[in-house]
């Protein structure tokens, strides 16, 4: 889908969310009793198989499409990663953003 958004009618600044280090992921995630809702919309208590496989998609996604993101944020602490994200989402609204010459002819 990022292929697909990324033209000059959207013009989109994707930002890519990715996970921390498996164990700091585990780590935080046990502290604050953390749930992970499926895609069917269940919720499961965390366990190390869905943070590897949460870290393992996370990969796969920054290996295929890493080339589409204009920015990406680590979540190894969330108070910063939130600081962060608002930080670049002010920064794309005032200053000016490089976009492919095709787009502006």
């Amino acid at each position: 889908a990022l292929r697909y958004l990324r033209t000059s009618e959207i013009k989109p600044f994707i930002i890519f969310i990715k996970p921390p280090s498996s164990t700091c992921f585990l780590e935080s995630r046990l502290k604050y009793n953390a749930m992970f809702t499926s895609e069917d919309g269940s919720a499961t208590p965390c366990s190390e198989g869905i943070i590897s496989a949460v870290i393992e998609k996370s990969a796969k996604l920054e290996n295929n499409f890493g080339h589409l993101f204009d920015f990406v944020i680590v979540n190894d602490d969330i108070s910063r990663a939130t600081e962060e994200l608002i930080k670049v989402a002010g920064s794309v609204s005032k200053d000016l953003q490089w976009v492919p010459a095709a787009w502006v002819e």
